[in-house]
C-alpha cells in the first residue's frame, strides 16, 4: 500500500517541474509529469502562471507604459 503524498510534498514537486521546465524548454510536458509523477492539468496552470509573471516583470513591458 502506497502513502499518500501531502499537498506541500507535491507543490514542492511542481515548483521542481516549473524550474526544471524553464531550465529545459524542449522536454515535452507528459515526460516532465512522468518524471515528476504530478497532475498534468496543475503542472500546466503552474507553468503558464510563471509566464505570465514573467510577462508582467520584463523590462519592455515596464518601460511602455
Amino acid at each position: 500500500m502506497n502513502k499518500r503524498r501531502s499537498r506541500t510534498y507535491l507543490k514542492s514537486q511542481r515548483n521542481k517541474a516549473v524550474k526544471y521546465y524553464f531550465e529545459n524548454p524542449d522536454i515535452t510536458l507528459k515526460s516532465l509529469c512522468e518524471k515528476f509523477r504530478v497532475n498534468q492539468d496543475k503542472l500546466s496552470k503552474d507553468i503558464s502562471a510563471k509566464l505570465q509573471e514573467r510577462f508582467n516583470n520584463c523590462v519592455a513591458r515596464k518601460f511602455n507604459k
